[in-house]
């Protein structure tokens, strides 16, 4: 880990020193015209070949393409020292930034592909940013703090027609239908719902059955606890047919259902985060921040009631305290030297 810090710190470090040194290259060879040169050269190919030398640590042999972006920086490095002219100075910088990428995208590679995903987050805080993001072209991007806002995916129950009918007949929250579809008399009428005509499908779960009866049967919502096998749209705007095992069917006025959810992508296992039971982003209020210093969720990754508006909450809280850390950390040095004088 030291050695591959030490080959980002080098690359780095050919690019920051170069404000100190241009007065003396124009000095040297007479080239005031040349000095943008000098440090663009640098930047244009560590633009120009970030996705490059992805690709060839994504295809190739990791220990050898680093070993070569190694030589690519050091040639372009010699050149430099040796240059007798101002073109070949830039020709050097050109070539040392081509293997300076390689060193830097390198670093990010080997510890990607060599070290346990869990682990990967306690060797990378010590790289130029706290957290790296690969991009789908292969480009790495560093920051100091990292929030997820990347949602959630509906899993779906095993019932034939459920995919059709989600959106349309069928959705995680009643209020929406109340809203949408009014003509149907089960919700026109908000919180002023007719229970005795709703029904509640346990899909076989007998437990779960007979508690609900318990609690339901003074309200007079009927507890269904046929198996259902099949849904289909039916001729209203939010109509279902539920077709259940025994090959019996009922039309609905609409159902409401919440299916489990996982989160988008690899991230958080990544990273290591804490999960809630549910399956979500374990978070701390109120800035909803993690498990893992310095990283934040926000949206329905990381709130149990998926909706828009808790959404919105959450994303504003987790700028609030994202502000917060940068701020404190930006201007620590500065309340500690008032505290001092």
């Amino acid at each position: 880990m030291f050695a591959l810090s030490m080959g980002m710190f080098t690359a780095n470090l050919d690019s920051t020193i170069l404000a100190t040194a241009i007065p003396y290259f124009a000095n040297e060879f007479h080239s005031i015209d040349d000095i943008g040169w000098y440090g663009s050269a640098t930047f244009l190919k560590f633009a120009a070949f970030q996705t490059t030398w992805g690709k060839a640590f994504k295809y190739f042999h990791l220990t050898w393409s680093y070993l070569l972006s190694l030589f690519i920086f050091e040639l372009g490095s010699l050149i430099c020292a040796v240059a007798p002219n101002s073109a070949t100075l830039i020709v050097g910088r050109a070539i040392a930034g081509t293997g300076g990428v390689g060193l830097c995208t390198g670093t990010f590679a080997i510890i990607g592909y060599t070290v346990a995903s869990e682990r990967q987050s306690g060797f990378m805080w010590n790289t130029e940013g706290s957290f790296i993001a690969v991009d789908w072209r292969e480009r790495v991007w560093t920051g100091k703090k990292l929030v997820f806002a990347n949602g959630v995916l509906d899993i779906f129950p095993d019932i034939t027609g459920y995919g059709e009918c989600w959106g349309l007949g069928m959705s995680a929250r009643h209020w929406g239908y109340g809203q949408h579809h009014g003509g149907d008399a089960r919700c026109t009428d908000g919180p002023a719902v007719r229970y005795d005509r709703h029904h509640l499908y346990t899909h076989g779960a007998q437990e779960r059955t007979e508690a609900l009866e318990k609690t339901s049967h003074d309200k007079g919502i009927k507890v269904d606890s046929r198996p259902v096998t099949r849904l289909v749209k039916g001729p209203g705007p939010s109509d279902v047919e539920v077709g259940f095992e025994d090959s019996t069917k009922r039309i609905e006025g609409f159902l409401v259902h919440e299916p489990k959810t996982e989160i988008n992508g690899p991230f958080a296992e990544q990273l290591g985060l804490y999960l809630t039971s549910d399956g979500d982003i374990k978070t701390a209020k109120p800035f909803y921040s993690t498990s893992v210093p310095g990283v934040f969720a926000a949206g329905d990754c990381a709130v149990p009631m998926k909706a828009v508006v808790t959404a919105m909450l959450s994303g504003t809280l987790v700028a609030g305290g994202l502000a917060g850390q940068l701020q404190a950390k930006l201007y620590s040095g500065e309340q500690k030297l008032t505290q001092t004088v």
